[in-house]
This record gives C-alpha cells, sequence and structure tokens, in this order.
C-alpha cells in the first residue's frame, strides 16, 4: 500500500499525503492498532459506501488485503503437538464427566506430567551433547508413553459413556415416555435434516 502511496500522485492526494513524506508499513500497523478494530472497520465500511454512491464501485467483488502481520507462535514440534493433543482430549473428557456424572470411567488428568515431559525434551534440545540427546530421548519415551495412555483412556471413556448411553435409551421408563401421545420423536440423522 504505501509503495503504490509512494508511486501515484492521485493516491497522494486522496490520502491527504500530498507532497509529504509517505508513512511506511510499520507505522501504518500501529496507527491502526491505536485506533481498533472497530474503528477501521467502520471506516471501510463508510469508504466503500461513498465508493457505491459515487458509483465507483460496483460492489459485487471484494479484494481482501492479506498482509502477514508478525505475531508470536509456537514452532509446531511433535513432541507440543502432542501436548496439544492431550489438552484437547483432557478438556473433553472433562466435559464429558461433568455432563454425564458418573457415567464414564473414572480418569485421570496427566496434562500436568505431559508438560512438564515437553518442557524436558525443550531443554535436552538445547544440549546438543550426547548426554542431552539421552536425556532427550528419555523424555520423548515417556511423553510418548503419557500420550498413550490418555488416547487409552479417552477410547475407554467414550465407550463407557456410549455405554451408559445405551442402557439409558433402552431403559422402560425412558421408551414409555418416548412413545406417550404428543411426546416429539427424534427425527432421522439425515444430512437432509440438519439446519
Amino acid at each position: 500500500m504505501t509503495r503504490e502511496v509512494r508511486a501515484n500522485l492521485v493516491y497522494r492526494e486522496f490520502t491527504g499525503v500530498g507532497g509529504g513524506k509517505v508513512p511506511d508499513d510499520k507505522t501504518i500497523g500501529r496507527l491502526a492498532r491505536q485506533l481498533g478494530s472497530e474503528a477501521i472497520g467502520q471506516l471501510h465500511r463508510r469508504t466503500v459506501a461513498i465508493a457505491l454512491e459515487q458509483k465507483v464501485v460496483a460492489g459485487r467483488r471484494m479484494r481482501v488485503d492479506t498482509t502477514v502481520v508478525e505475531t508470536n507462535i509456537h514452532y509446531p514440534a511433535d513432541s507440543t503437538l502432542m501436548g496439544d493433543g492431550v489438552r484437547v482430549l483432557t478438556r473433553v473428557m472433562k466435559k464429558a464427566a461433568a455432563a454425564a456424572g458418573e457415567a464414564g470411567a473414572k480418569f485421570r488428568d496427566r496434562s500436568r506430567s505431559v508438560k512438564r515431559r515437553i518442557l524436558e525434551i525443550a531443554d535436552a534440545a538445547r544440549n546438543k551433547s550426547e548426554k542431552g540427546q539421552e536425556k532427550m530421548t528419555a523424555a520423548c519415551r515417556k511423553l510418548l508413553e503419557a500420550t498413550s495412555r490418555v488416547v487409552g483412556q479417552a477410547k475407554k471413556f467414550s465407550g463407557a459413556i456410549a455405554g451408559k448411553a445405551a442402557r439409558v435409551l433402552a431403559f422402560p421408563s425412558f421408551r414409555q415416555t418416548a412413545e406417550e401421545p404428543g411426546h416429539a420423536q427424534p427425527s432421522s440423522c439425515s444430512g437432509a435434516d440438519i439446519t
């Protein structure tokens, strides 16, 4: 954007820069963050509305700016991906246990021990010596074992929940309630029924 404004006299006049210095991308990014997303959104909507009123654009297509913005992310190493999987499985099992009560098998929250193993791997990875590599291999084995146990727990847990659901649905008083006149029958689960 700044390159276009710098090179085009019409854009310079439109933006109010005129013959002055064009701010760089970083400055414009800082200004946008200070204004906030709501103000920037209002500015964009107003600009489009004026362009539609003046019949400069037809409004049928939209061009999106895909500028890359620097942000903090974690590098997707195998160990952190396993940690993310354990975190998600544990969260889902906790939610299911809260919803189903004592329906599922008891599970052990291994997220702290998995996090410790990930930190051990990160520390050992910094040490390039043979001893550091041995520590990393040992920590990877422990992480893999803990992750496998969480996956096994999730399978047992989902089986127990499904078993309890089947028993509840087969219970005679549940069937009588569902078959009473005026009681809404469940619809089929075809894709056409889902809204």
